[in-house]
């Protein structure tokens, strides 16, 4: 159904959706993307194209040119999550890089089904937390939030969302 699309390496949980697959998928995940999610932006363009077997993660297209890609983890409510702008939690993925997205997503071997580069963003997230604590105590910022950490999401949320 998609062409063009580079291949899935054998090995990996992704398989790429059928038509009516796709169409299942991406009218659950326009159910789930409100207006408040980064997302909506692209939201009659979203196509869901391939699917992670190991859990509920998609990846999707921005319409049929397929230059911009998001990995989202659906939550299969149906509805606009209670944090919308938070969930579906999602990423962007560079056309570039899909291979090395559907070869290292998920760390099978060991048992665990998430991605791994979420790991690789909670990381980063501890450090951006911890730079901002550090700035916060020399007097070089101030945070207006009861949590440093919550405020490092929100950095960390915006650049992901710009790229």
């Amino acid at each position: 159904m998609f062409v063009g699309l580079v291949p899935i390496p054998e090995g990996t949980p992704w398989f790429y959706l059928d038509e009516e697959q796709s169409k299942h998928f991406t009218s659950e995940l326009k159910k789930e993307v409100g207006p408040a999610h980064f997302l909506f932006e692209w939201h009659e363009k979203l196509i869901v194209i391939a699917k992670c077997a190991a859990n509920d993660d998609v990846l999707v297209g921005v319409d049929d040119d397929f230059r911009r890609f998001f990995w989202v983890h659906l939550t299969l409510s149906g509805k606009i999550d209670q944090f919308p702008s938070r969930y579906p939690d999602a990423g962007p993925v560079l056309n570039s890089d899909l291979v090395k997205f559907f070869d290292s997503y998920c760390n099978v071997s060991e048992g665990e089904l998430y991605p791994k580069f979420k790991l690789d963003q909670a990381a980063l997230l501890e450090r951006i937390s911890a730079t901002l604590t550090d700035l916060e105590q020399a007097d070089e910022i101030v945070i207006c939030s009861a949590s440093t950490h919550l405020v490092a999401r929100k950095l960390l949320e915006a650049i992901r969302y710009s790229v």
